[in-house]
C-alpha cells in the first residue's frame, strides 16, 4: 500500500470504521463481545436480483446478491473505505459509536443493508384478476407491501423503535418470525434498530424502499426481506403467475415469476 493510500485510509478510519472488541488487530470480530461501530451500517450491498417464494397465502422476496460487491467498515482498501463512507455521509450514519451484539461464525457480518435505493415495486399477473385488472395490469393498488429498515431509525439518530406498543407487532411477527423475536441486538419486542414499513405497493415512497435488507446474511436468518400480501382475491379463482419487479434509482430491473394459488 502507497503511503498517499495509507493517509487516506487513515483519514478514512476517524469518522468511519469498526473495530473488534475480541481482539487488538481488528479482524472480523468473533464470540459474544461484538464490535464497537462508528455508523450504525457496517456493510453495503449491491442487490444482484430476487428470488420470490410462495408461502400460505403470501409472497416472499428475497435477495441474490454478490458479495464481492460489497462496501464494508472492515475494509483496509481505501478505495473502497471511501465509498463507505460515501454512503455512511449520504445518510448521515455518524455517531453510533455503540457495540453490536456479534454472530459467533467467521464472516457472518452485522448490520448489512441494500446500496440500492429503490423506487417503485408493481405486481402482475398472467391471468385476468378483476374487471379492473385485467392480464398483465399492476396489482399494485390491490397489493401490501411488508419490509423493515434502519433508515428512521437513522434519522432519529438511533432512537429505538417501540415495537412492543406498535399496533401490527403480531402482524410482523408473523411475518419475519426470526428477525423479530431472535435478532439479538438488532430487534427484540421492547426495542429495535429496524422500523416496520407496511403500505400499498402503489403508495411506497423512496423513503420506505431505502437500506432495506434483513441486517445479516440469509444464512443466518431465513426470513425474506420483504413480503407481499393480496389485499383482494380474483373473481375466478385458482393458479396466477405473479411477477414482481422492483427498480432502483440506476434504472435497475429486478424480477421474478412465481406461481400463485387462488382460493
Amino acid at each position: 500500500m502507497t503511503h498517499a493510500k495509507k493517509y487516506i485510509l487513515f483519514l478514512l478510519l476517524l469518522t468511519t470504521g469498526c473495530k473488534s472488541t475480541n481482539d487488538e488487530n481488528n479482524d472480523p470480530p468473533l464470540g459474544e463481545k461484538g464490535i464497537e461501530l462508528k455508523s450504525y451500517v457496517a456493510v453495503y450491498f449491491e442487490l444482484q436480483d430476487i428470488e420470490l417464494t410462495v408461502k400460505k397465502n403470501i409472497i416472499e422476496i428475497y435477495e441474490k446478491i454478490d458479495q464481492k460487491i460489497s462496501y464494508t467498515c472492515f475494509d483496509t482498501d481505501p478505495e473502497k473505505l471511501l465509498r463507505y463512507d460515501q454512503y455512511c455521509e449520504r445518510y448521515n450514519d455518524y455517531g453510533y459509536d455503540s457495540i453490536v451484539a456479534y454472530p459467533s461464525s467467521h464472516g457472518q457480518y452485522p448490520n448489512k443493508y441494500f446500496s440500492d435505493i429503490f423506487t417503485g415495486v408493481d405486481i402482475i399477473s398472467d391471468k385476468d384478476f378483476d374487471s379492473e385488472h385485467p392480464a398483465g395490469t399492476s396489482l399494485s393498488d390491490i397489493c401490501t407491501f411488508y419490509t423493515l429498515s434502519p433508515l428512521e431509525y437513522i434519522k432519529s439518530r438511533y432512537t429505538d423503535f417501540d415495537w412492543e406498543n406498535y399496533v401490527n407487532f403480531t402482524e410482523f411477527k408473523e411475518l419475519f418470525p426470526n428477525l423479530i423475536t431472535q435478532r439479538h441486538n438488532y430487534i427484540t419486542a421492547g426495542r429495535g434498530s429496524i422500523y416496520p414499513i407496511k403500505a400499498k405497493a402503489n403508495d411506497l415512497t423512496e423513503d420506505d424502499l431505502t437500506l432495506l435488507g434483513r441486517g445479516l446474511d440469509q444464512g443466518y436468518f431465513n426470513d425474506p426481506f420483504a413480503v407481499i400480501k393480496f389485499d383482494a382475491v380474483p373473481e375466478t379463482t385458482g393458479t396466477h403467475n405473479i411477477t414482481i419487479t422492483i427498480t432502483n434509482t440506476e434504472e435497475r430491473i429486478f424480477s421474478d415469476t412465481v406461481t400463485f394459488e387462488f382460493e
